[in-house]
């Protein structure tokens, strides 16, 4: 039996960017068909503002944005869902933000699909102590 995933799972990234207002995560969603298998995506949060919705790009869908009418007609919805006003500035911005990461989504590896302890860490929390072990996802070979 497979361990449920999320969806979006923001801890596992490849990268994480800061623009503006906006963060950009290069990280990895699971595929519709198959559960256990992921591939590459970004996904965009708003920094300051309350979360609406993140805006994910799977790698599959990215040949998309290739055509300048479909990648503005998004990126206004892309600009209501992060909670900015649908103002062509705004629609602008998200637009600039998924250009300019395109090729990062591209370059992405695999998801890293195991894990090797790199410390033990004691948590204490209200006198009771919890020893607990860091890990650190590494690359598929």
């Amino acid at each position: 039996m497979t361990e449920q995933r999320p969806f979006l799972d923001l801890t596992r990234h490849q990268w994480v960017r800061e623009v503006g207002d906006l963060t950009i995560f290069g990280t990895w969603v699971p595929l519709p068909d198959d559960a256990d298998a992921s591939e590459p995506a970004i996904a965009i949060v708003p920094r300051y503002r309350a979360i609406a919705m993140p805006v994910v790009i799977a790698l599959s869908a990215a040949y998309r944005y290739d055509n300048p009418r479909y990648a503005a007609c998004r990126s206004m919805e892309f600009a209501a869902d992060l909670g900015m006003e649908p103002t062509p500035s705004n629609a602008l911005k998200v637009f600039n933000l998924i250009n300019d990461h395109l090729s990062d989504l591209i370059s992405m590896p695999p998801e890293p699909r195991s894990a090797v302890a790199v410390a033990d860490a004691t948590v204490t929390i209200d006198g009771k102590s919890r020893n607990l072990e860091v890990l650190q996802h590494v690359p598929s070979r």
